[in-house]
Protein backbone atom coordinates (compact mmCIF):
# COMPACT_ATOMS: atom_id res chain seq x y z
CA UNK A 1 0.00 0.00 0.00
CA UNK A 2 1.48 2.94 -1.11
CA UNK A 3 1.40 6.72 1.02
CA UNK A 4 -1.17 8.27 -0.91
CA UNK A 5 -3.63 4.78 -0.92
CA UNK A 6 -2.89 4.71 3.18
CA UNK A 7 -3.77 8.72 3.43
CA UNK A 8 -7.02 7.87 1.40
CA UNK A 9 -8.12 4.97 3.35
CA UNK A 10 -7.52 6.63 6.88
CA UNK A 11 -9.61 9.95 5.51
CA UNK A 12 -12.16 7.36 4.60
CA UNK A 13 -12.54 5.46 7.60
CA UNK A 14 -12.41 9.44 9.33
CA UNK A 15 -15.79 10.27 7.27
CA UNK A 16 -17.00 6.91 7.85
CA UNK A 17 -16.96 6.59 11.42
CA UNK A 18 -16.59 10.65 12.83
CA UNK A 19 -19.01 10.40 15.11
CA UNK A 20 -17.41 7.53 17.01
CA UNK A 21 -14.22 8.93 17.06
CA UNK A 22 -15.65 12.58 18.34
CA UNK A 23 -17.43 10.39 21.49
CA UNK A 24 -13.94 8.78 21.52
CA UNK A 25 -11.79 11.60 22.38
CA UNK A 26 -14.26 13.34 24.17
CA UNK A 27 -14.50 10.65 27.09
CA UNK A 28 -10.91 10.80 27.07
CA UNK A 29 -10.20 14.30 27.07
CA UNK A 30 -12.71 14.01 30.10
CA UNK A 31 -11.12 11.17 31.84
CA UNK A 32 -7.29 12.42 31.12
CA UNK A 33 -8.01 16.02 31.61
CA UNK A 34 -5.41 16.80 34.42
CA UNK A 35 -2.58 14.62 32.63
CA UNK A 36 -3.50 16.59 29.34
CA UNK A 37 -3.33 20.23 31.12
CA UNK A 38 0.24 19.22 32.77
CA UNK A 39 1.51 18.17 29.11
CA UNK A 40 -0.08 21.61 27.42
CA UNK A 41 1.91 23.65 29.87
CA UNK A 42 4.92 21.53 29.08
CA UNK A 43 4.75 22.29 25.79
CA UNK A 44 3.82 25.26 25.23
CA UNK A 45 7.24 26.14 27.01
CA UNK A 46 9.45 24.34 24.31
CA UNK A 47 11.46 26.49 22.76
CA UNK A 48 10.32 25.96 19.06
CA UNK A 49 6.49 26.50 20.83
CA UNK A 50 7.72 29.96 22.16
CA UNK A 51 9.68 31.08 19.39
CA UNK A 52 6.37 30.13 17.05
CA UNK A 53 4.28 32.36 19.19
CA UNK A 54 6.59 35.13 19.27
CA UNK A 55 6.96 35.19 14.86
CA UNK A 56 3.20 34.82 14.63
CA UNK A 57 2.61 38.11 17.07
CA UNK A 58 5.33 40.09 15.24
CA UNK A 59 2.90 39.34 12.01
CA UNK A 60 -0.07 40.70 13.22
CA UNK A 61 -0.94 44.08 12.19
CA UNK A 62 -0.40 46.50 16.15
CA UNK A 63 -4.31 47.86 15.51
CA UNK A 64 -5.74 44.05 15.56
CA UNK A 65 -3.69 43.37 18.85
CA UNK A 66 -4.80 47.54 20.20
CA UNK A 67 -8.57 46.25 19.47
CA UNK A 68 -8.53 43.28 20.51
CA UNK A 69 -7.01 44.89 23.76
CA UNK A 70 -9.30 47.47 24.14
CA UNK A 71 -12.53 45.20 24.11
CA UNK A 72 -11.13 43.04 26.97
CA UNK A 73 -10.63 46.48 29.15
CA UNK A 74 -13.83 47.69 27.07
CA UNK A 75 -16.27 45.47 28.01
CA UNK A 76 -15.28 42.93 30.30
CA UNK A 77 -19.00 42.15 31.75
CA UNK A 78 -19.95 41.05 28.02
CA UNK A 79 -16.32 39.02 27.63
CA UNK A 80 -16.37 37.31 30.78
CA UNK A 81 -20.54 36.20 30.38
CA UNK A 82 -18.72 34.87 26.42
CA UNK A 83 -15.62 33.17 28.30
CA UNK A 84 -18.33 31.59 30.96
CA UNK A 85 -20.84 30.03 28.38
CA UNK A 86 -18.33 28.61 26.35
CA UNK A 87 -16.76 27.00 29.58
CA UNK A 88 -19.75 25.54 31.06
CA UNK A 89 -20.63 24.05 26.96
CA UNK A 90 -16.99 22.91 27.02
CA UNK A 91 -17.33 21.50 30.36
CA UNK A 92 -20.90 19.99 29.41
CA UNK A 93 -23.27 22.41 32.04
CA UNK A 94 -24.57 23.55 28.55
CA UNK A 95 -26.16 22.46 25.84
CA UNK A 96 -25.74 23.87 22.58
CA UNK A 97 -28.49 23.32 20.41
CA UNK A 98 -27.84 22.50 16.48
CA UNK A 99 -30.80 24.43 15.68
CA UNK A 100 -31.45 27.86 15.47
CA UNK A 101 -34.12 28.15 18.37
CA UNK A 102 -35.82 31.78 15.78
CA UNK A 103 -36.04 30.50 12.06
CA UNK A 104 -35.10 26.80 12.57
CA UNK A 105 -31.91 26.64 10.21
CA UNK A 106 -29.37 23.89 10.88
CA UNK A 107 -26.21 25.53 11.25
CA UNK A 108 -23.21 26.50 13.93
CA UNK A 109 -25.47 28.71 16.38
CA UNK A 110 -24.72 31.22 18.65
CA UNK A 111 -25.79 31.77 22.23
CA UNK A 112 -27.05 35.64 22.60
CA UNK A 113 -27.18 37.29 25.92
CA UNK A 114 -30.03 39.66 26.90
CA UNK A 115 -28.49 40.04 29.59
CA UNK A 116 -24.43 39.87 30.45
CA UNK A 117 -25.17 39.79 33.96
CA UNK A 118 -26.93 36.04 33.51
CA UNK A 119 -23.95 34.52 31.63
CA UNK A 120 -26.28 31.26 30.81
CA UNK A 121 -29.00 33.03 30.30
CA UNK A 122 -29.26 32.64 26.47
CA UNK A 123 -31.07 32.42 23.26
CA UNK A 124 -29.61 30.31 20.57
CA UNK A 125 -29.46 32.12 17.03
CA UNK A 126 -27.81 31.40 13.93
CA UNK A 127 -25.35 33.84 12.74
CA UNK A 128 -28.12 35.72 10.23
CA UNK A 129 -30.47 35.87 13.00
CA UNK A 130 -27.74 36.68 15.98
CA UNK A 131 -26.59 39.41 13.22
CA UNK A 132 -30.33 40.66 12.97
CA UNK A 133 -30.83 40.69 16.94
CA UNK A 134 -28.15 43.17 17.19
CA UNK A 135 -29.39 44.89 14.90
CA UNK A 136 -32.65 45.39 15.97
CA UNK A 137 -31.31 46.06 19.60
CA UNK A 138 -29.26 48.74 18.05
CA UNK A 139 -32.66 50.61 16.65
CA UNK A 140 -34.10 50.21 19.59
CA UNK A 141 -31.69 51.88 21.67
CA UNK A 142 -31.11 54.96 19.10
CA UNK A 143 -34.88 55.33 18.75
CA UNK A 144 -34.89 55.28 23.00
CA UNK A 145 -32.14 57.60 22.71
CA UNK A 146 -33.86 60.12 19.95
CA UNK A 147 -37.18 59.93 21.72
CA UNK A 148 -35.33 60.77 25.29
CA UNK A 149 -33.49 63.63 23.60
CA UNK A 150 -36.53 65.06 21.89
CA UNK A 151 -38.14 66.77 24.71
CA UNK A 152 -34.87 68.26 26.25
CA UNK A 153 -33.37 71.33 25.10
CA UNK A 154 -30.34 69.60 23.49
CA UNK A 155 -30.16 70.11 20.04
CA UNK A 156 -29.53 67.02 17.63
CA UNK A 157 -27.62 67.98 14.55
CA UNK A 158 -27.10 65.40 11.81
CA UNK A 159 -23.46 66.35 11.22
CA UNK A 160 -23.76 65.12 6.95
CA UNK A 161 -24.23 68.89 6.73
CA UNK A 162 -21.22 71.09 6.36
CA UNK A 163 -20.37 72.02 9.52
CA UNK A 164 -18.33 75.14 10.89
CA UNK A 165 -17.30 73.63 14.10
CA UNK A 166 -15.50 70.78 11.63
CA UNK A 167 -17.19 67.50 13.08
CA UNK A 168 -16.94 64.77 11.43
CA UNK A 169 -19.34 64.06 8.19
CA UNK A 170 -20.46 60.50 8.97
CA UNK A 171 -23.50 60.86 9.59
CA UNK A 172 -23.57 60.13 13.24
CA UNK A 173 -25.89 62.36 15.47
CA UNK A 174 -24.03 64.54 18.12
CA UNK A 175 -25.86 66.11 20.74
CA UNK A 176 -24.98 69.96 22.18
CA UNK A 177 -26.47 72.05 24.62
CA UNK A 178 -28.63 74.01 23.50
Amino acid sequence: MTKEERAAYKKAYDDAHREEIKAYNKAYRAANREKLLAYEKVRSKLPKNVAARRAYQKLRPPAVVRLGNLAKFRYPTQRKAIWTLNNAIQDGRAIRPETCSRCGQKARIEGHHHDYSKPLDVIWLCRRCHVEEHARKALENDREVRSDLSGSSVEIRNMEQSDSSGARPNGALYHHDA
